[in-house]
């Protein structure tokens, strides 16, 4: 890393932009034309952080971005080389903008340190003024005057994008909000019969007043709101409600989410600071009297996590909301965010959200999470998030499921799919942080059972464990195969599921299994257990089941407890794998007649023709 050179085209005062502080504006001197290639430079800046604030109050833009980015910890700057009072310029690789274009495939990183604080930002070049943009630039301090482009952006989809779908009629939109504890009003049994007649608006939430302004601003009259369209104290008319949410949003014309908004008394509108709207100027003269100016779009590095930070995007039924939906109107705090099959916008990027600053859900398509991979990441956004009442587990995930089911031809059993169900067994909770759900909503089998981030490990098939599904039997609470479930029995057949007592107390977030000795060598497994503290462990008799799909050479399956209700009857209580190189001497301890259960462990054995056992349990 090298300080930077002296640049022969020094600007003087009169070129310089009266918008940067001297430190500022030597870090834009150095900028390579149009953000090309440039080695990693290290520059003087602010060493406090009140420093950089006193700058950003006095008008710099880049120390405006920059405090505006700032974060706790600096546990990083040995990794990149920072030191207390400098600033890191650098590039990445990619494609320069070219005169007809308003952002290229590279961009300028800039990082600083601060005394427990550190700020990133990416520096997007343009030689396209901001008069040439297609819609206004964010220039006005309330998100509330953004309208007129929502509806731009609204008028676009409906006239360019045929992949966006024809609006059914009568038009509607949807709304997407945070319930949080506030207490609102909604539609009961008490007032349902004053609603039809009338909805009292002033005695509505500002989110839904708010929704309300936004629906009749984009020309649409009706607006679909869950707790004034669904009687909220019937439970009869929610079950005839919640399955038809994939058509409720899948038929909106158009989704208002109030994204920033952790209950109804925030609304939708937010006063708001310019500064992500600012482009930072810099003329390049290079020997020439008619200098060539290229423009820079300031953003936090993490700006592809912006959405997804808000409080909405915490609340499970969400997830469903914004994927159902044709068209979305994120409402955040700094800025509205546009979504759409065609596009994905936002007044910083007004045309178009450059492909790397999307946020993974925005990605994530019908046609996406209809494969294997994509059921799994869907799985793992949706379990990150929160419900309110846990019996709605699988109720809020119900609407994708079944345009799911329509694009896999496959049938859904409590949240796993019946063609890949072996593999999607194999599921890992965050360690120490899972709680299984009470009262009873899933099987101990499926992750609906737990509360807590679940991940679906990439599963190599393993010819020496044969596990094969016998029978899947689910009770339902309803005629609803996608909502609620009563109970449910999975019905295997293996050729491998070992005993293994365990020392109590056996309750950290990672534990050791030691197998009996079988071989030269002890056979050690790293155990998961699905809910933090070791609570289902019991007497510490565990029983082993060997998944036909590996870690790479790690062997891998489920840790299973007997419920001592019925014979051959077992729980799951968590996941195991394998030390790599123990693979062969795993797959012989499973294959050990000395450490394999017996017949009084199953429902029943069966042998096939070469002599060897079939073990058949149930899984509850």
């Amino acid at each position: 890393m090298s300080k930077p050179p002296v640049r022969d085209n020094t600007y003087d005062e009169e070129r310089r932009p009266p918008n940067l502080c001297h430190f500022c504006q030597d870090i834009i001197d150095h900028c390579p034309e149009g953000g090309g290639y440039l080695k990693k430079l290290r520059f003087e800046h602010y060493p406090t952080s009140h420093a950089l604030a006193a700058s950003a109050t006095s008008g710099c833009s880049l120390c405006i971005h920059l405090t505006r980015s700032e974060k706790d910890g600096d546990e990083w700057d040995d990794a990149i080389g920072l030191e207390v009072g400098t600033a890191i310029l650098e590039t990445t690789r990619g494609a320069r903008p070219t005169d007809g274009e308003y952002f290229g495939d590279s961009r300028l990183i800039l990082s600083i340190l601060r005394p427990g604080k550190h700020a990133i930002i990416s520096m997007l070049p343009t030689f396209l003024p901001p008069s040439t943009c297609t819609y206004p630039r964010l220039e006005i301090a309330s998100t509330e005057s953004s309208l007129p482009i929502c509806k731009t952006w609204l008028d676009r989809c409906q006239m360019l994008h045929e992949g966006c779908g024809l609006d059914i009629c009568p038009e509607y939109a949807t709304l997407s909000h945070c319930w949080g504890s506030l207490s609102f009003l909604t539609l009961n049994k008490n007032n349902i019969n004053e609603f039809q007649k009338e909805v009292p608006v002033q005695a509505l939430t500002k989110t839904f007043q708010d929704a309300i302004r936004i629906t009749s601003y984009i020309g649409l009259q009706y607006l679909w709101i869950d707790s004034l369209c669904i009687i909220q104290d019937d439970v009869d008319d929610w079950n005839r409600e919640s399955p038809l949410m994939s058509d409720v949003y899948g038929g909106s014309t158009i989704n208002i989410a109030a994204s920033s908004a952790p209950d109804g008394s925030y609304g939708c509108f937010f006063d708001r600071h310019l500064f992500w709207g600012q482009q930072i100027q810099n003329d390049y003269y290079n020997g020439s009297s008619s200098p060539r100016t290229v423009y820079y779009q300031c953003i936090p590095d993490d700006f592809e996590e912006y959405l997804l930070a808000q409080p909405l995007f915490k609340r499970a039924w969400v997830l469903q909301e914004r994927l159902l939906s044709k068209r979305t109107l994120h409402f955040t705090q700094n800025q509205v965010f546009w979504e759409c099959e065609g596009s994905f916008c936002c007044e910083t990027f007004p045309d178009r959200i450059p492909s790397r600053f999307e946020d993974a859900v925005s990605r994530l398509g019908i046609q996406h999470i209809s494969s294997d991979v994509g059921w799994s990441t869907l799985v793992n956004n949706y379990s990150a998030c929160n419900l309110t009442l846990p019996r709605d587990k699988l109720a809020a995930i119900s609407g994708l499921a079944r345009l799911v089911q329509h694009a896999r031809k496959d049938e859904y059993i409590v949240g796993m799919w019946k063609e890949k169900l072996l593999s999607q067994l194999r599921w890992d909770v965050e360690a120490g942080k899972g709680q299984r759900i009470t009262p009873y909503v899933a099987p101990t089998w499926s992750w609906a059972s737990i509360n807590g981030t679940i991940d679906f490990p990439s599963l190599d098939h393993d010819k020496h464990l044969h596990v094969e599904v016998r029978a899947v039997d689910v009770e339902y609470g309803t005629n609803d195969s996608f909502g609620q479930v009563t109970g449910a029995n999975l019905r295997l057949k293996c050729q491998s599921i070992t005993k293994a007592t365990v020392s109590l107390p056996f309750s950290k977030p990672h534990e050791i299994i030691e197998l009996p000795k079988t071989s030269e060598l002890p056979v050690r497994l790293n155990a998961r257990l699905d809910v933090a503290g070791g609570t289902e462990v019991g007497d510490g008799l565990l029983y082993l089941l060997g998944l036909p799909g590996r870690l790479g050479s790690q062997v891998t399956g489920l840790i299973l407890k007997a419920t001592g209700k019925e014979k051959g009857q077992y729980r799951r209580i968590g996941s195991f794998f394998s030390l790599g190189y123990q693979l062969p001497f795993v797959q012989q301890a499973f294959g050990n007649p000395a450490i394999l259960v017996s017949e009084a462990d199953c429902v029943r054995t069966e042998c096939l023709e070469d002599g060897s056992k079939i073990y058949v349990i149930d899984i509850a």
